[in-house]
């Protein structure tokens, strides 16, 4: 796309607002790469649950409900960064970290050139929000992820069924 010939374009204003929009997209990456972790996270529970198809009942419930707790600890986690997905309706909560960021993209753009004062402030809020909540996933994974892992990891059984001999 081509800058209409009639208007005078100051390229430096086009470059400080690409740039801007540049550093945006790093911390939505940021954000897209945390919330994947997450997901990632509940699959793992799932498939070591689907797993447990030859381990004694007792320990196949506790590793069921350690995972149980893990995955509403994500749930909690994702919830910072959306409502969830089984919300009905319009919620506007301007708390929430994909709001922030999407205010802070739309206000990049609002003007032609730098970020105007609005358009700072937003991505600075959502950049200190997004480090909150990647304190708490780091947090998260330092310590529930590991507990839950090691005890995994301790279960000892095989894939395969023993079968005697038919007499």
């Amino acid at each position: 796309v081509h800058p209409d010939p009639r208007r005078e374009t100051d390229m430096s204003k086009l470059t400080a607002q690409q740039k801007a929009y540049d550093d945006h997209y790093l911390v939505v990456d940021k954000a897209r790469e945390s919330f994947d972790r997450l997901l990632e996270v509940n699959k793992t529970v799932k498939l070591i649950n689907d797993q447990m198809l030859h381990v004694p009942d007792s320990v196949k419930k506790q590793i069921a409900d350690a995972g149980k707790v893990l995955t509403d600890s994500t749930t909690q986690l994702m919830e910072l960064y959306m409502p969830p997905a089984e919300t009905k309706g319009i919620v506007r909560n301007n708390n929430k970290l994909n709001s922030l960021l999407w205010r802070a993209g739309s206000d990049i753009g609002a003007s032609q050139g730098p970020p105007n004062q609005m358009a700072r402030f937003a991505s600075r809020e959502a950049k200190d929000r997004l480090q909150t909540i990647l304190q708490r996933i780091n947090q998260f994974f330092d310590t529930e992820w590991k507990a839950y892992r090691e005890k995994v990891e301790a279960v000892q059984y095989s894939l395969f069924k023993d079968y005697e001999s038919i007499k």
